[in-house]
């Protein structure tokens, strides 16, 4: 008896059991899914299976098509909110994906504002666990909290 084929990248992100059958399943779909929708599959990716899908062609396809909606000419790009997940996804994954990872970290350099603080702090150990260093982010996180409001960064145990 076949499986049968989940209809839409949304039923095919839920059928799938592993990343590699995530990715398989939601290849045919990347080019009709939004630039939100894009980044919380790289997500779900990653919390799946984190570092054992890298050479994954698919995952490679994501990846670029990531980078073409978030930095082409009159691309509609991404919210900041997805910067964090984007950049903590390649981390998790082992993935130095040059090209996106300047788009990201560049738009979060210019929105840093809009980035919560939690988000913040999981950005950080992403570019740390990366070994990525953009100088203009990282002063950016910086002057954020060195201009950080009462309780904004709260300690939690």
């Amino acid at each position: 008896m076949a499986t049968q084929v989940p209809q839409g990248w949304k039923a095919a992100m839920r059928a799938a059991t592993d990343a590699s059958e995530l990715l398989e399943r939601t290849r045919p779909y990347f080019s009709e899914m939004k630039g939100a929708d894009l980044c919380t599959l790289l997500h779900k990716v990653a919390k799946l299976s984190p570092g054992c899908v890298k050479q994954h062609a698919e995952l490679t396809e994501l990846l670029g098509e990531l980078t073409r909606r978030c930095g082409g000419p009159g691309s509609p790009g991404i919210s900041a909110k997805y910067f964090c997940a984007v950049v903590w996804s390649c981390a998790m994954l082992h993935v130095h994906h040059q090209p996106l990872l300047a788009i990201i970290t560049a738009a979060a350099s210019q929105h840093m504002n809009q980035i919560p603080a939690r988000e913040l702090s999981g950005l950080t150990w992403a570019l740390a666990k990366l070994s990525f260093h953009p100088r203009d982010l990282i002063d950016s996180i910086v002057t954020r909290v060195h201009c950080r409001r009462e309780g904004m960064f709260g300690v939690r145990c």
